[in-house]
């Protein structure tokens, strides 16, 4: 028998995407490190920081740049505290807060991108703040993601915010952030959506005026190399949930080394000369 394909889920808000009760990305990532670092991550509460509230506002400026002023507001009073601010608050109950230079360096960000021809094109056709739940097949761990872009045929498109479009300098800025696994575990999720190929773009721009972009595509090779990392993260999770057991990167005892630097060149050099040494510099 056919397996029933699940649909592409699109119309959720982020509160709802945050209570379906499945793995996402900003936590398996912790699995990467150790057992230990997934189920922390599980459990510690995220603080919104204003840092995230300019991601969120960014991000909404890009792709649904409508939503921008019913979503957030601007707050010109200066210290958040005291009775302007708590009656500013009962007026926008719902909103998320902005500060004026925030607001402006999201609209910056969104023309930026929006004027960027490459770009652009990516953006004319699709949907913005797809929501993707599936099953693992090798595990049976229950996932989600949250997209930013979904284009046709299956092309997801990702906005990420960097110091630096420079492609050597994005390429290793990327593999520190594991940006080709977030996006080998969204394409797992699209393929097991019914998506035969799915393709990955990211918008790239600076933080920084000018706003620089650059768009990136991700190689079948670049994924294929996320994913080996995903598929080790998702089955530790699966063996720890059996076990009950979550253990730490190095459970058991391990030899202590240097890098390669910190060896001596010349092995002629004896104990008694290094001894001799360390008298004569004292």
């Amino acid at each position: 028998m056919t397996a029933k394909r699940r649909p592409v889920v699109c119309e959720n808000t982020f509160a709802e995407y945050r209570e379906i009760d499945a793995v996402n990305w900003s936590t398996l990532r912790a699995a990467t490190r150790s057992a230990l670092a997934y189920r922390y991550a599980c459990s510690e509460p995220v603080t919104d920081t204003d840092a995230m509230r300019l991601g969120r506002a960014t991000h909404t400026a890009v792709f649904e740049p409508d939503r921008l002023l019913q979503e957030y507001v601007i707050w010109e009073g200066g210290r958040r505290a005291g009775k302007e601010w708590d009656a500013f608050r009962e007026m926008h109950p719902t909103r998320t807060v902005l500060k004026p230079d925030d607001y402006d360096r999201a609209i910056d960000i969104r023309d930026a991108v929006r004027g960027h021809k490459a770009a652009a094109k990516l953006l004319r056709t699709g949907t913005p703040e797809c929501t993707l739940t599936w099953t693992d097949a090798e595990t049976g761990v229950a996932c989600k993601s949250r997209l930013d872009w979904l284009g046709p045929r299956g092309r997801l498109v990702d906005l990420k915010t960097t110091r630096d479009i420079e492609s050597r300098a994005f390429g290793r800025h990327g593999a520190a952030m594991l940006y080709h696994c977030q996006f080998a575990f969204a394409a797992m999720g699209l393929r097991a959506n019914g998506v035969k190929n799915p393709t990955v773009r990211i918008i790239a721009v600076e933080q920084e005026p000018p706003h620089d972009v650059a768009v990136y595509r991700l190689s079948d090779d670049v994924l294929w190399a996320g994913e080996v990392k995903v598929r080790a993260a998702l089955a530790l999770v699966a063996e720890c949930r059996h076990t009950g057991k979550w253990p730490g990167r190095y459970p058991d005892e391990r030899a202590f080394d240097l890098p390669g630097w910190e060896y001596p060149e010349d092995d002629t050099n004896t104990l008694g000369d290094v001894g001799d040494w360390m008298v004569m510099s004292s």
